[in-house]
């Protein structure tokens, strides 16, 4: 019975720390992204480091930036340690725009 009250006590602290986490991810991202083109994207790049560049997918958000701009995240990089070890991996320097595949 005490495990069992235990394991509940567990469950209940998980699920109201997701639900924390959610509660603070849909405040700053309400509404819709902010789409952008090649030419926003061209000039954004111009001010930024070369180590991060936005790159544009097809859907006219931004590869590992937030497009929400009342996120505190916004054009930031968010980029895993997974994500950069793939990009080292490829050797990727060039491209701005992203393919269809992430």
């Amino acid at each position: 019975k005490l495990q069992a009250d235990a394991a509940g006590a567990r469950a209940e602290l998980r699920s109201n720390k997701r639900l924390a986490v959610l509660a603070q991810f849909h405040a700053t991202h309400r509404g819709f992204p902010r789409l952008f083109d090649h030419a926003v994207v061209a000039d954004l790049n111009q001010n930024r480091p070369a180590n991060d560049q936005l790159e544009l997918l097809p859907t006219g958000l931004l590869k590992h930036h937030c497009c929400y701009p009342t996120c505190p995240m916004y054009l930031q990089n968010l980029k895993s340690e997974k994500d950069k070890r793939a990009e080292l991996a490829q050797g990727k320097k060039g491209s701005r725009v992203a393919g269809a595949r992430r």
